[in-house]
């Protein structure tokens, strides 16, 4: 039986593989022009989220290569005197740092943008209470989040590596919201393996949609 399964999710992570490749691939042939049009649009559809007015931190990322390009929410963020927060892989695992301008990031993991480290480090509200237990209703946290592919029902499909999901499978409670152009949204439901976090709202340069 347990070979069974695992022989299942082997198949499983290989279709993903397949489309996450498909998708890179589509993405990255997006003329730069246009990408950097559809990047702006989707930022300011993030600023103008009432759930953005409100947080007092973000969590977000520096874009890498044909990802979206975050540059403007980061700055937004900054200049509004909200606590903004980038991740950082640390081995197996990835933790978010505060930083106050652009000049706070350093090539890091395959060369992607992260803080050094020895800023303020991002604990979940959760986490601060007594024992860590349970969560903070109202919670003025939110998180963009990046990725390859993404369905209609919630389903993901990252890099491989995991870093989101066990991320935020770690306690915290704030809404959640991708970045991502529309080419990378698709129809068909992704396959879910037991770790995967489902993502409630997307943002493409047309706009936000909640599943």
């Amino acid at each position: 039986m347990d070979d069974m399964i695992n022989e299942n999710m082997q198949e499983i992570q290989e279709r993903k593989r397949m489309l996450r490749r498909q998708i890179l691939y589509a993405r990255d042939e997006i003329p730069l022009e246009k990408r950097e049009k559809m990047s702006g649009e989707i930022c300011r559809h993030a600023i103008s989220l009432s759930a953005f007015e409100k947080a007092e931190r973000v969590l977000c990322f520096a874009s890498f290569g044909s990802e979206v390009d975050t540059k403007e929410l980061i700055e937004t963020s900054i200049r509004l005197g909200k606590k903004l927060f980038l991740p950082r892989v640390e081995g197996d695992d990835m933790s978010f740092y505060r930083i106050r301008s652009r000049e706070d990031l350093t090539a890091g993991y395959k060369g992607i943008m992260e803080p050094n480290g020895q800023t303020e480090r991002y604990v979940p509200v959760a986490s601060e209470k007594a024992g860590g237990t349970g969560t903070v209703p109202g919670s003025k946290d939110i998180f963009f989040l990046p990725g390859v592919v993404f369905d209609r029902y919630g389903g993901r499909i990252g890099y491989g590596k995991g870093f989101y999901d066990r991320f935020l499978s770690g306690g915290y409670s704030g809404a959640v919201y991708a970045l991502i152009f529309g080419m990378q949204v698709i129809d068909k439901p992704i396959e879910k393996a037991a770790w995967d976090i489902p993502v409630r709202y997307l943002i493409t340069e047309a706009g936000m949609s909640e599943i």
